[in-house]
């Protein structure tokens, strides 16, 4: 991650002079079409740029100058591979791309040729990641290795989190680039390849790496933008927490771990999960039709998210819910009877009003300019809290809102739930699954792989 959000914007280039050749690109239906290139640019900047001007993909485009294929490395520069100004080149699109089988795990993946291992990155109960370069790109992939899929939990958490990220579409949402077929047709192993992201915001913040108020700004303006695509499309994450916030070397943001996702106007999962950024409601509300799920507790883990940001510390630290709660009434103070009319539970109720009033109104002055907008997040009733959406239009963030930002930021369609809801057994988890990576790789399946 680089030291100023600043890195994310392009910069002109010094030599604002430098020689631009035009290229003419050939189908075999006898169509041409003219791209301009910068005379020093790499194979991998020529095939994003037939991509962008034919629409075929850069890994299943193939590029011949005469009969001589340019099989060159992403890095290499055109020049260096006889490619000058006026020179012909004819694109071939294949209407599937090659495997090569990979030891993952001990066993051998089907895995494109035009991926290279580079590293095993991590493990966790629900997969191993790998990294991988794309050699036709020169761009970084996340191979997650899917070891446990016959265990209903686990298959459960998978199956919600894949078919979210197929519905889902926005710059800051992890994105779902494709299915690897499986090592046996039971598809109990196999493999997603994600968009690939250096790190995550937890260990940013465990790091000595510098956060400034841009940082802060920028990073929580992006996690704000993903949340209400999210609250558009009827989708409460619930589970936010650093780790779920990936960020790569440009302080782009991307959100993950949509796997304990839940309805908008549904109820929320009991799990004791990201505790430390937990909203009160997702504790002490055991009436979900009285008072549905909403996106306020996503708003509650931003504003958590945000201090942390600018303190280094968490905002809530607590071993338990009980300790948590009361962290809570001691920050905020004492909620008045009209703020818990939703907490039916007596001993709750009870529990906090013998809590002892230590109420520290002025918690949020150490962020900065962040505090009026903390002070409305980190609201005990979820119906007084600030939503993301107007969250994005306070003036902390007045240096990054875009009008074409808010476009973007409205799913044209709420998520099916009841599709979800269909894939409730095991067998029709497999069948979603095996569906899914037959649709993008046809040929495989057909050939007898």
């Amino acid at each position: 991650m680089d030291e100023s959000p600043e890195s994310n914007c392009p910069m002109e280039s010094k030599d604002s002079q430098a020689t631009e050749m035009v290229l003419r690109l050939r189908l075999l239906s006898g169509r041409e079409v003219e791209i301009s290139l910068h005379e020093e640019a790499t194979m991998a900047e020529l095939r994003r740029s037939v991509e962008k001007a034919l629409g075929m993909p850069a890994h299943l485009t193939r590029l011949f100058r005469e009969e001589v294929e340019m099989a060159a490395p992403f890095d290499a520069k055109v020049a260096q591979c006889g490619i000058t100004c006026g020179c012909a080149l004819t694109c071939v699109t294949m209407a599937s791309e090659e495997f090569l089988p990979v030891k993952l795990e001990h066993r051998e993946q089907p895995i494109p040729k035009r991926l290279q291992l580079q590293r095993l990155v991590g493990r966790d109960a629900m997969w191993n990641c790998y990294d991988f370069r794309d050699l036709c790109t020169g761009d970084m992939v996340t191979v997650r290795f899917i070891q446990y899929f016959d265990q209903d939990d686990l298959a459960g958490s998978l199956t919600k989190e894949i078919y979210l990220l197929q519905q889902l579409n926005h710059e800051n949402l992890l994105k779902l680039v494709d299915f690897l077929p499986p090592t046996t047709p039971d598809f109990n192993d196999f493999c997603l390849i994600v968009e690939h992201m250096e790190t995550d915001l937890g260990q940013v913040l465990r790091s000595k790496q510098e956060l400034t108020e841009e940082h802060c700004q920028y990073l929580s303006y992006q996690m704000l933008r993903a949340l209400s695509y999210l609250h558009s499309a009827h989708v409460v994450h619930q589970r936010l927490r650093p780790r779920s916030v990936l960020v790569n070397r440009n302080c782009h943001v991307k959100l993950s771990e949509l796997w304990d996702a839940q309805a908008m106007g549904g109820e929320a999962s009991d799990e004791d999960t990201a505790r430390w950024y937990r909203a009160p409601e997702l504790i002490l509300n055991n009436d979900w039709q009285a008072m549905p799920l909403t996106g306020a507790c996503d708003a509650w883990g931003l504003g958590c998210i945000l201090f942390e940001m600018y303190q280094r510390k968490p905002l809530f630290h607590s071993h338990d819910y009980v300790r948590h709660i009361a962290n809570v009434v001691k920050l905020l103070g004492h909620p008045q009877a009209s703020d818990m009319d939703w907490v039916q539970v007596d001993r709750a109720r009870a529990f906090i009003a013998e809590l002892p009033v230590e109420f520290n109104g002025d918690w949020a002055s150490c962020c900065g300019n962040a505090a009026e907008l903390l002070t409305s997040l980190v609201v005990f009733d979820p119906r007084k809290r600030c939503s993301c959406p107007e969250a994005l239009q306070h003036r902390y963030f007045a240096d990054w809102t875009d009008p074409e930002d808010s476009k973007l930021d409205r799913c044209e369609a709420p998520i099916d739930w009841r599709r979800l809801s269909d894939l409730c057994s095991r067998e029709k988890r497999r069948q979603f699954v095996s569906e899914e990576c037959r649709r993008r790789h046809p040929d495989f399946f057909s050939d007898g792989g």
